[in-house]
């Protein structure tokens, strides 16, 4: 989970995924398909003044004489899911814009975000993964993040509307309308990351004005009062992306408490932590057998195998295969229930790779 929208005057928001790199007294990173600057004091750590487009492009690599490299590349990808070995299996969407796969509890389906590339809206729509027609599921204006609840009979999402962001659920098949589950202006963003097993809670990222991300946990009954988990009340690195164990005890996430991003993994009531990855690691997930998957840095993605009784340790890390994602930020990936495939969004190869040279870069921004 993480945007980067337009940078703050008093900070810097940027998720993870996103290039961003410091040359020439500016900060340079990527923002809708665009590399932009703006001026960054680097012992304040503050910017100033406005971001200045020098490019499309969504990956580039920036020299400290003045010379910017990068190159354009399509902000569409495909759905496509692998086996366990990587050999792909089958191919649900076309090319599109999408991001956030989940598959169903049945592992029949898939529910994904798609922006329109006309009007830039996002909406949810369902895949079959053995193919066929997808079933569109929200109307705009914006609507994403995707979570099944544990019967497959809802979907709890994300909406950005008029400046404010809520969490809501709605019905798949139509019978109950939408609903507000929760809104909270002190919040810049909110994101719905899963449903508990038992149904009763949802697991929340929710950002604040200063850009510091945290996991919450949303009860679906009573006052609906969010709280975090004891174990992560007290951190002041960002958090990202709480995940519930098979059996509902344990939750997983990803923080920068350490500096880059590492995989942790608490009880959901008291206790003691326990980190899983050693080297960087982030989009992490429960799967069967309370598998525990997640992404390095590199983006291969590892199985640590764990045992949960009568506490949680991780026997081993076993390396699955590379995945071949999008250069963007947000969850790219799925694991079926059975453990078996995965849903993964995959690069657009169709657009061309030659690289652009700028040299002299700070000459072409505005004085």
């Amino acid at each position: 989970m993480g945007t980067i929208g337009q940078p703050q005057q008093d900070g810097i928001v940027i998720g993870p995924g996103y290039r961003a790199a410091f040359a020439s007294g500016r900060l340079l990173f990527v923002n809708a398909g665009h590399i932009e600057a703006q001026p960054f004091d680097l012992r304040a750590f503050r910017l100033s003044g406005d971001p200045q487009i020098l490019g499309e492009a969504r990956t580039f690599s920036v020299s400290q004489n003045g010379v910017l490299a990068y190159h354009e590349s399509s902000p569409q990808s495909e759905l496509k899911v692998f086996d366990r070995s990587g050999n792909p299996v089958a191919t649900p969407g076309p090319l599109a814009i999408y991001s956030d796969p989940r598959f169903s509890p049945d592992g029949k389906s898939i529910a994904v975000t798609v922006k329109d590339p006309q009007s830039g809206n996002d909406d949810i729509w369902i895949f079959p993964v053995a193919g066929g027609q997808p079933t569109r599921v929200t109307f705009g204006p914006s609507n994403y993040w995707p979570v099944w609840s544990p019967d497959g009979k809802q979907i709890a999402y994300s909406v950005d509307e008029n400046g404010k962001t809520s969490i809501r659920r709605r019905s798949i098949d139509g019978s109950q309308p939408e609903e507000v589950l929760y809104q909270n202006d002190a919040y810049l963003n909110g994101s719905a990351i899963d449903w508990s097993p038992d149904g009763k809670f949802l697991s929340l990222d929710l950002e604040t004005k200063d850009g510091v991300f945290s996991n919450w946990i949303l009860p679906l009954t009573g006052d609906r009062k969010p709280f975090q988990p004891p174990a992560t009340s007290h951190l002041t690195a960002s958090e990202y992306d709480g995940r519930f164990s098979p059996d509902g005890r344990w939750l997983a996430y990803f923080s920068y408490e350490t500096g880059r991003p590492e995989i942790y993994v608490v009880p959901f009531a008291a206790g003691a932590k326990t980190q899983v990855s050693t080297s960087g690691g982030w989009n992490t997930m429960f799967g069967r057998d309370n598998e525990l998957f997640f992404v390095t840095m590199g983006n291969r993605l590892m199985a640590a195998h764990t045992v949960t009784q009568p506490s949680f340790r991780v026997t081993s890390i076993e390396p699955l295969f590379q995945l071949d994602l999008p250069n963007f930020t947000g969850i790219s990936y799925d694991v079926s229930p059975d453990g078996r495939h995965f849903v993964v969004q995959t690069t657009d190869h169709t657009k061309s790779t030659s690289i652009t040279l700028l040299t002299n870069w700070p000459a072409e921004l505005r004085k």
